[in-house]
């Protein structure tokens, strides 16, 4: 499928002849070879178009690109800010600078639409993902196609084969401003071609809790002055019912530690202070200091030992040098 601002284009895939035949839909269990009884296939079905119309100032970014075979530009686009995935648009479009369909519009896959068999002949396509904060894209290398239509596609129609293209992101705000439809449920008729919406019903009220309600879901939190058991505080609406939980808010248990005041006059409050100062005061000859300051602690360091070795050689020198002075003067004072 394709488009410009006056037509849209499509490609259903030519019928084979017997089991081979592709039709408009066709899918299989898994990849690969399959058994004809796991694949679904339909040669015709109805198709429905359908188009919507955004304000300009719905589009929250947009980036245009030229990329393709020969040309290098980063795989990943930053966006701005994070952008809600629930609530947000995220698109990727090739439009096509040459060929048959030049300026025609084709919309990116989100993931990879070939496992590489010769089933799908050659293929092009943008396949691109995304995340609130940046969008990546991959393509094909040099040589092969951004967009491709042919072989199978088309019936014989006008092919369309490019090397390289304008890709486009673009993020759109896509907030429903109908009544009822911001947080309801909605359900298709496809016959009639229309949706209707039903408003989500409230959730249970669990008794002192406040209930913040945010699409399909239910954050319950306890009002001041109560506490939770601990119980599920986030339910969810499965689209007919609300999920149950256990959660619920009481008032906390008091303090187990009380008292009683007690009242002292100023003789019985001085006593009181007199009494609590002898049981706080520490004789200083009962501290672990003060008999240590008594004894001689044995140090087993080399060091301490070095010290104490020369500490008597000098006080053994110097006592000898007074004792020689003696000596000698003795000595002179018999002479005499």
């Amino acid at each position: 499928m394709a488009y410009d601002s006056s037509n849209i284009r499509l490609w259903p895939s030519r019928t084979g002849p017997g089991p081979d035949a592709y039709g408009v839909f066709c899918v299989s269990e898994g990849w690969g070879p399959s058994s004809t009884d796991r694949v679904v296939r339909h040669e015709s079905a109805s198709v429905y178009v359908h188009a919507w119309k955004f304000s300009p100032s719905d589009i929250l970014f947009s980036r245009t690109d030229t990329r393709g075979s020969g040309i290098y530009v980063s795989p990943t686009i930053p966006l701005p800010g994070p952008f809600d995935i629930d609530s947000h648009i995220f698109l990727v479009q090739s439009q096509a600078i040459d060929g048959n369909y030049a300026n025609y519009v084709f919309e990116a896959a989100g993931s990879a639409i070939s496992d590489g068999s010769a089933f799908f002949e050659e293929i092009g396509a943008v396949v691109y993902a995304y995340n609130e904060n940046e969008v990546n894209l991959w393509y094909p290398g040099s040589g092969n196609y951004l967009i491709y239509i042919g072989g199978t596609w088309g019936y014989g129609a006008p092919t369309q084969a490019s090397t390289t293209a304008s890709v486009t992101v673009k993020v759109i705000k896509a907030t429903s401003t109908s009544p009822g439809c911001e947080n309801s449920v909605c359900s298709s008729d496809w016959n009639n071609l229309n949706v209707s919406c039903s408003p989500i019903p409230h959730p249970n009220k669990i008794e002192n809790a406040h209930s913040f309600v945010m699409g399909n879901t239910s954050v319950y939190t306890c009002m001041s002055g109560y506490a939770s058991n601990g119980g599920e505080s986030v339910i969810f609406y499965d689209g007919t019912q609300w999920e149950t939980t256990d959660f619920n808010c009481t008032v906390p248990d008091p303090c187990p530690y009380t008292s009683s005041p007690m009242i002292y006059n100023l003789t019985t409050l001085q006593e009181k202070v007199i009494e609590m100062k002898k049981n706080l005061r520490v004789d200083f000859r009962n501290t672990s200091a003060y008999r240590r300051s008594l004894t001689c602690a044995l140090d087993q360091r080399p060091s301490s030992a070095y010290v104490g070795y020369l500490g008597i050689t000098i006080l053994s020198l110097m006592g000898g040098l007074l004792l020689c002075v003696d000596l000698s003067n003795l000595l002179l004072k018999n002479r005499g």
